[in-house]
Protein backbone atom coordinates (compact mmCIF):
# COMPACT_ATOMS: atom_id res chain seq x y z
CA UNK A 1 0.00 0.00 0.00
CA UNK A 2 1.17 3.52 -0.80
CA UNK A 3 -0.47 6.81 0.21
CA UNK A 4 0.02 9.89 -1.96
CA UNK A 5 -0.95 13.43 -0.96
CA UNK A 6 -1.11 16.85 -2.62
CA UNK A 7 -1.36 20.32 -1.07
CA UNK A 8 -0.84 23.94 -2.04
CA UNK A 9 1.05 24.96 1.10
CA UNK A 10 1.03 28.68 0.24
CA UNK A 11 4.62 29.32 1.30
CA UNK A 12 7.18 27.33 3.28
CA UNK A 13 7.90 28.52 6.84
CA UNK A 14 9.41 26.80 9.88
CA UNK A 15 5.97 26.60 11.50
CA UNK A 16 4.45 25.03 8.41
CA UNK A 17 7.28 22.50 8.05
CA UNK A 18 6.89 21.40 11.69
CA UNK A 19 3.15 20.92 11.15
CA UNK A 20 3.71 19.24 7.77
CA UNK A 21 6.06 16.55 9.09
CA UNK A 22 3.75 15.91 12.05
CA UNK A 23 0.83 15.54 9.63
CA UNK A 24 2.77 13.19 7.34
CA UNK A 25 3.65 10.92 10.27
CA UNK A 26 0.11 10.97 11.68
CA UNK A 27 -1.37 9.88 8.35
CA UNK A 28 1.45 7.60 7.12
CA UNK A 29 1.98 9.58 3.92
CA UNK A 30 4.49 7.99 1.54
CA UNK A 31 4.64 10.73 -1.09
CA UNK A 32 3.69 14.37 -0.52
CA UNK A 33 3.33 16.87 -3.36
CA UNK A 34 3.55 20.54 -2.35
CA UNK A 35 2.79 23.55 -4.52
CA UNK A 36 3.64 27.23 -3.99
CA UNK A 37 6.65 26.66 -1.78
CA UNK A 38 7.58 30.30 -2.47
CA UNK A 39 11.19 29.72 -1.39
CA UNK A 40 14.44 29.15 -3.31
CA UNK A 41 15.37 26.14 -1.13
CA UNK A 42 14.38 24.12 1.93
CA UNK A 43 16.23 24.56 5.25
CA UNK A 44 18.86 21.92 6.03
CA UNK A 45 16.96 20.41 8.97
CA UNK A 46 14.05 19.47 6.70
CA UNK A 47 16.24 16.80 5.05
CA UNK A 48 16.54 14.90 8.35
CA UNK A 49 12.85 14.21 8.86
CA UNK A 50 12.61 10.83 7.14
CA UNK A 51 11.78 12.15 3.69
CA UNK A 52 13.78 12.78 0.55
CA UNK A 53 12.96 16.25 -0.77
CA UNK A 54 12.96 17.19 -4.45
CA UNK A 55 12.32 20.86 -5.15
CA UNK A 56 11.80 22.98 -8.22
CA UNK A 57 12.13 26.59 -7.10
CA UNK A 58 9.67 29.29 -8.23
CA UNK A 59 10.15 30.25 -11.86
CA UNK A 60 9.69 33.95 -11.33
CA UNK A 61 9.36 36.16 -8.28
CA UNK A 62 8.00 34.70 -5.06
CA UNK A 63 4.95 32.89 -6.40
CA UNK A 64 5.21 29.24 -7.39
CA UNK A 65 7.67 26.48 -6.65
CA UNK A 66 6.84 22.77 -6.29
CA UNK A 67 8.37 20.13 -4.01
CA UNK A 68 7.83 16.38 -3.73
CA UNK A 69 8.68 14.60 -0.49
CA UNK A 70 9.20 10.83 -0.65
CA UNK A 71 9.53 8.55 2.37
CA UNK A 72 13.12 7.38 2.83
CA UNK A 73 12.21 3.71 2.33
CA UNK A 74 11.38 4.26 -1.35
CA UNK A 75 14.01 4.43 -4.09
CA UNK A 76 13.44 7.65 -6.02
CA UNK A 77 15.01 10.43 -8.04
CA UNK A 78 14.14 13.81 -9.49
CA UNK A 79 13.74 14.14 -13.23
CA UNK A 80 14.61 17.36 -15.08
CA UNK A 81 11.98 20.00 -15.76
CA UNK A 82 11.87 21.39 -19.29
CA UNK A 83 11.30 25.11 -20.02
CA UNK A 84 7.87 24.73 -21.63
CA UNK A 85 6.45 22.79 -18.66
CA UNK A 86 6.14 25.74 -16.25
CA UNK A 87 6.13 25.23 -12.47
CA UNK A 88 6.45 21.45 -12.14
CA UNK A 89 8.53 19.02 -10.12
CA UNK A 90 9.11 15.61 -11.74
CA UNK A 91 9.81 12.59 -9.53
CA UNK A 92 10.33 8.90 -10.27
CA UNK A 93 9.52 6.47 -7.43
CA UNK A 94 10.50 2.80 -7.63
CA UNK A 95 8.39 0.58 -5.36
CA UNK A 96 10.22 -2.59 -6.36
CA UNK A 97 7.89 -4.14 -8.92
CA UNK A 98 6.75 -0.95 -10.63
CA UNK A 99 7.71 2.69 -11.06
CA UNK A 100 5.53 5.76 -10.50
CA UNK A 101 6.39 9.02 -12.23
CA UNK A 102 4.61 12.06 -10.83
CA UNK A 103 4.22 15.52 -12.30
CA UNK A 104 3.66 17.91 -9.38
CA UNK A 105 2.28 21.07 -10.99
CA UNK A 106 1.27 24.62 -10.13
CA UNK A 107 -0.61 26.43 -12.88
CA UNK A 108 -1.23 30.10 -12.16
CA UNK A 109 -4.79 31.33 -12.29
CA UNK A 110 -3.58 34.27 -14.40
CA UNK A 111 -2.75 32.01 -17.36
CA UNK A 112 -4.97 32.63 -20.38
CA UNK A 113 -6.56 29.70 -22.20
CA UNK A 114 -3.82 29.28 -24.88
CA UNK A 115 -0.95 29.49 -22.36
CA UNK A 116 -2.72 27.07 -20.00
CA UNK A 117 -3.31 24.65 -22.85
CA UNK A 118 0.30 24.84 -24.04
CA UNK A 119 1.76 24.28 -20.57
CA UNK A 120 -0.52 21.44 -19.50
CA UNK A 121 -0.18 19.76 -22.89
CA UNK A 122 3.61 19.74 -22.52
CA UNK A 123 3.32 18.10 -19.09
CA UNK A 124 0.76 15.47 -20.04
CA UNK A 125 2.43 14.62 -23.36
CA UNK A 126 5.57 13.85 -21.39
CA UNK A 127 3.61 11.70 -18.93
CA UNK A 128 2.14 9.78 -21.86
CA UNK A 129 5.61 9.19 -23.29
CA UNK A 130 6.94 7.96 -19.94
CA UNK A 131 4.04 5.55 -19.41
CA UNK A 132 5.02 1.92 -20.03
CA UNK A 133 4.28 -1.63 -18.91
CA UNK A 134 6.18 -1.07 -15.66
CA UNK A 135 5.90 2.72 -15.33
CA UNK A 136 2.69 4.32 -14.07
CA UNK A 137 2.05 8.07 -14.13
CA UNK A 138 0.42 10.57 -11.78
CA UNK A 139 -0.62 14.22 -12.08
CA UNK A 140 -0.91 16.14 -8.81
CA UNK A 141 -1.25 19.78 -7.96
CA UNK A 142 -3.03 23.10 -8.10
CA UNK A 143 -4.53 23.63 -11.56
CA UNK A 144 -6.51 26.73 -10.52
CA UNK A 145 -9.45 25.41 -12.56
CA UNK A 146 -12.98 24.64 -11.40
CA UNK A 147 -15.54 22.92 -13.60
CA UNK A 148 -18.46 25.08 -12.42
CA UNK A 149 -16.73 28.45 -12.92
CA UNK A 150 -17.83 30.07 -16.17
CA UNK A 151 -14.41 31.53 -16.92
CA UNK A 152 -12.81 28.08 -16.57
CA UNK A 153 -14.95 26.16 -19.06
CA UNK A 154 -12.31 26.03 -21.79
CA UNK A 155 -9.54 25.13 -19.37
CA UNK A 156 -11.66 22.43 -17.72
CA UNK A 157 -12.56 20.83 -21.05
CA UNK A 158 -8.92 20.85 -22.11
CA UNK A 159 -7.82 19.34 -18.80
CA UNK A 160 -10.35 16.51 -18.96
CA UNK A 161 -9.48 15.74 -22.56
CA UNK A 162 -5.74 15.61 -21.89
CA UNK A 163 -6.13 13.51 -18.73
CA UNK A 164 -8.38 11.06 -20.58
CA UNK A 165 -5.99 10.80 -23.53
CA UNK A 166 -3.17 9.96 -21.12
CA UNK A 167 -5.30 7.21 -19.51
CA UNK A 168 -5.39 8.80 -16.08
CA UNK A 169 -8.12 8.64 -13.43
CA UNK A 170 -9.16 11.85 -11.62
CA UNK A 171 -9.62 10.58 -8.08
CA UNK A 172 -10.67 14.03 -6.84
CA UNK A 173 -13.60 14.21 -9.30
CA UNK A 174 -15.22 11.00 -8.08
CA UNK A 175 -18.19 11.22 -5.71
CA UNK A 176 -18.29 12.39 -3.00
CA UNK A 177 -14.96 14.26 -3.44
CA UNK A 178 -16.19 16.14 -6.50
CA UNK A 179 -18.55 18.17 -4.30
CA UNK A 180 -15.90 19.08 -1.72
CA UNK A 181 -13.77 22.25 -1.87
CA UNK A 182 -9.99 22.11 -2.03
CA UNK A 183 -9.63 25.88 -1.60
CA UNK A 184 -11.31 27.74 1.27
CA UNK A 185 -10.24 31.42 1.08
CA UNK A 186 -9.36 33.35 4.21
CA UNK A 187 -11.36 36.35 3.01
CA UNK A 188 -14.96 36.57 4.18
CA UNK A 189 -17.51 36.20 1.43
CA UNK A 190 -15.15 34.47 -1.01
CA UNK A 191 -16.51 31.28 -2.59
CA UNK A 192 -15.04 27.90 -1.73
CA UNK A 193 -13.75 26.12 -4.83
CA UNK A 194 -12.39 22.79 -6.06
CA UNK A 195 -9.17 23.91 -7.76
CA UNK A 196 -6.72 21.07 -7.14
CA UNK A 197 -6.22 17.77 -8.95
CA UNK A 198 -5.30 14.25 -7.91
CA UNK A 199 -4.98 11.96 -10.95
CA UNK A 200 -3.44 8.49 -11.03
CA UNK A 201 -2.78 6.02 -13.79
CA UNK A 202 -5.99 4.38 -15.01
CA UNK A 203 -4.42 0.97 -14.31
CA UNK A 204 -4.34 1.87 -10.60
CA UNK A 205 -8.10 2.57 -10.41
CA UNK A 206 -9.01 -0.99 -9.38
CA UNK A 207 -6.37 -0.90 -6.64
CA UNK A 208 -7.54 2.32 -4.94
CA UNK A 209 -8.37 1.52 -1.32
CA UNK A 210 -9.38 4.97 -0.05
CA UNK A 211 -9.19 8.65 -0.89
CA UNK A 212 -10.23 11.96 0.59
CA UNK A 213 -10.00 15.71 0.97
CA UNK A 214 -9.10 16.68 4.53
CA UNK A 215 -11.40 19.40 5.84
CA UNK A 216 -10.74 18.78 9.55
CA UNK A 217 -9.80 22.16 11.01
CA UNK A 218 -8.34 20.48 14.09
CA UNK A 219 -5.52 18.92 12.08
CA UNK A 220 -2.11 20.53 12.75
CA UNK A 221 -1.38 21.45 9.13
CA UNK A 222 -4.73 22.60 7.81
CA UNK A 223 -5.10 26.04 9.46
CA UNK A 224 -1.79 27.13 7.88
CA UNK A 225 -3.01 27.18 4.25
CA UNK A 226 -6.28 28.10 2.57
CA UNK A 227 -5.99 24.95 0.44
CA UNK A 228 -6.82 21.48 1.74
CA UNK A 229 -4.82 18.23 1.46
CA UNK A 230 -6.00 15.67 -1.08
CA UNK A 231 -4.88 12.06 -0.71
CA UNK A 232 -5.29 8.59 -2.18
CA UNK A 233 -4.13 5.16 -0.99
CA UNK A 234 -3.72 2.26 -3.39
CA UNK A 235 -2.17 -1.17 -3.49
CA UNK A 236 1.19 -1.59 -5.17
CA UNK A 237 2.06 -4.51 -7.38
CA UNK A 238 3.28 -7.56 -5.44
CA UNK A 239 4.71 -9.45 -8.41
CA UNK A 240 7.24 -8.41 -10.98
CA UNK A 241 5.97 -7.22 -14.33
CA UNK A 242 6.62 -10.04 -16.85
CA UNK A 243 9.40 -9.31 -19.27
CA UNK A 244 8.43 -8.65 -22.84
CA UNK A 245 9.08 -11.48 -25.28
CA UNK A 246 12.42 -11.12 -27.07
CA UNK A 247 12.13 -9.72 -30.58
CA UNK A 248 12.31 -12.07 -33.52
CA UNK A 249 15.30 -11.21 -35.69
CA UNK A 250 15.42 -12.29 -39.31
CA UNK A 251 18.85 -12.36 -40.90
CA UNK A 252 18.93 -11.83 -44.64
CA UNK A 253 21.67 -12.08 -47.22
CA UNK A 254 21.99 -11.87 -50.96
CA UNK A 255 20.73 -14.96 -52.80
CA UNK A 256 23.36 -17.20 -54.37
CA UNK A 257 23.14 -19.53 -57.37
CA UNK A 258 22.58 -22.51 -55.03
CA UNK A 259 19.52 -20.80 -53.57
Amino acid sequence: MITVMSLNIDGITDEKLDSLFLYLRMHSIDVCHLQETQVPSFPDYAYNKGYQIFHSAPLRGKSGGCATLVLDKWSCKQLPTFPDEGDVCWTSIDTGNEVYVSANVYLRGSLNDPDYTETLTAVIDRLANLRSLRTHVMLMGDLNVEASRATDQVKHAITENLVCNCSMYRVDLQAPLDDLPTHIPWQAGEQQRHLDALAVDERVRSRVASSGIDLDGAEPLIPLSDHRPLWVSFMTRTRKVPSAAPPIVFKTSEATAEH
